[in-house]
C-alpha cells in the first residue's frame, strides 16, 4: 500500500502531533484506522496528572477523539 493513499487523522483537539500522525486511515471500501502511540497528553503535550486510572482514561479519550475525527 502507497501512503499517499493514506488519509492523516490529526484532530485538532489532540493539538499538532511533531513527527508522527494520530491516526491514518485507509481508502474507501477497505477501510481500516490505525492509532498507535497515545498517551495522556492534553492538547499543549503535558500530562497533567501522575495517577494511572486518570492518565489511562484520558489516554482512552484520545484514541476515542481519533477514532470520532475518521467518521468511527
Amino acid at each position: 500500500m502507497e501512503t499517499s493513499s493514506l488519509m492523516v487523522v490529526n484532530p485538532p483537539e489532540l493539538g499538532r502531533p511533531r513527527g508522527f500522525a494520530h491516526g491514518l486511515l485507509t481508502p474507501a471500501g477497505g477501510r481500516t484506522l490505525f492509532v498507535a502511540g497515545q498517551i495522556a497528553a492534553d492538547a499543549d503535550g503535558r500530562v497533567t496528572t501522575d495517577d494511572f486510572v486518570q492518565q489511562f482514561e484520558a489516554a482512552l479519550t484520545n484514541v476515542l477523539i481519533v477514532v470520532h475525527a475518521a467518521g468511527g
